[in-house]
């Protein structure tokens, strides 16, 4: 008997060291990922032991505020949902895609992006009251909340790619999706986000939009719940073409392609915020609004 517990002993101590070795080996990887010299590895890994504590999907003190207009229009205001496009990462608070629509429309303009995002958050902000009130300040006469669309969230739908921040996770159930907590520890590990990517490669893809749409629909009801008068809509601005986004596209859920509707290729890199990284700059959001403004007669 003593036998058989030293044994399992120690098998489960090479499996734990085993465990534990390729987690710091992840964390490494994803460090470099974003290392440079001001980003420090023992900085990563203060953030990283931080995180361990934070369990909130939402940290609102990382997103923008809503944009004001010097000469406010009587005329509903609008939002923007979505990941750091829709936050605009690496840009100045007036060159935003919410800014520049406040700007060009007067109207009101919150910017509720939320960088590293998916799908997943936006209908998580929808459904969660006390959330959703406080971002939207207590409003329900939005016209547009809007949506910049990525293929990238595709992927995000399965795994989580903010840093230090965890996603909220949702399952099929019916045509529905309903919200469910996993253990939050096994979510902030980095190994258990390699293993969900390398699942993600053997999923199919038209799986993957499949449940891409229903996000979308069920987020449509959230937004048909809660603000009467608004529409959803979806802006792609990269898609994959096998992705046909007609199948959602009717009188709640309006799709606009960028690319159709600008007729340029918004992956130049005089559009983009550099060589190296193609989040829109200013000019890109210079060309795409007044599109978009014509587009929905703000």
């Amino acid at each position: 008997m003593k036998k058989f517990f030293k044994i399992t002993l120690v098998n489960f101590l090479i499996i734990f060291l085993l465990l534990l070795v390729a987690e710091c080996y992840c964390i490494y990887k994803e460090y470099k990922t974003c290392a440079s010299s001001t980003y420090t590895f023992n900085f990563h890994l203060e953030c990283l032991f931080k995180s361990y504590k934070n369990f909130n999907y939402i940290n609102t003190s990382n997103m923008r505020g809503p944009s004001y207009p010097q000469n406010q229009s009587s005329k509903p205001p609008l939002a923007i949902m979505g990941c750091s496009f829709a936050y605009g990462l690496g840009l100045k608070e007036d060159d935003t895609l919410a800014a520049q629509l406040s700007s060009s429309t007067n109207r009101i303009v919150y910017n509720l992006g939320v960088i590293g995002s998916s799908p997943r958050e936006m209908l998580y902000i929808l459904r969660n009251d006390s959330l959703r009130n406080e971002l939207f300040g207590n409003r329900t006469d939005f016209e547009y909340i809007i949506y910049p669309y990525i293929s990238h969230h595709l992927f995000r739908l399965y795994n989580q790619i903010k840093l230090f921040s965890l996603s909220p996770t949702f399952r099929k159930v019916g045509n529905s999706l309903e919200f469910y907590e996993v253990n939050k520890i096994l979510l902030n590990s980095q190994l258990y986000q390699e293993i969900v990517t390398a699942l993600y490669g053997k999923i199919d893809k038209n799986e993957t939009f499949d449940l891409l749409c229903l996000y979308f629909q069920e987020i449509n009801k959230e937004i048909n719940k809660h603000f009467p008068n608004a529409k959803f809509v979806i802006l792609v601005y990269e898609n994959h073409p096998k992705n046909d986004f007609s199948v959602i596209d009717n009188e709640k859920i309006k799709v606009i392609d960028f690319k159709k509707l600008t007729g340029i290729n918004l992956y130049d890199d005089k559009y983009k915020i550099s060589k190296e990284d193609s989040h829109p700059n200013a000019k890109a959001w210079e060309v795409i609004v007044p599109a978009l403004v014509k587009e929905l007669d703000l």
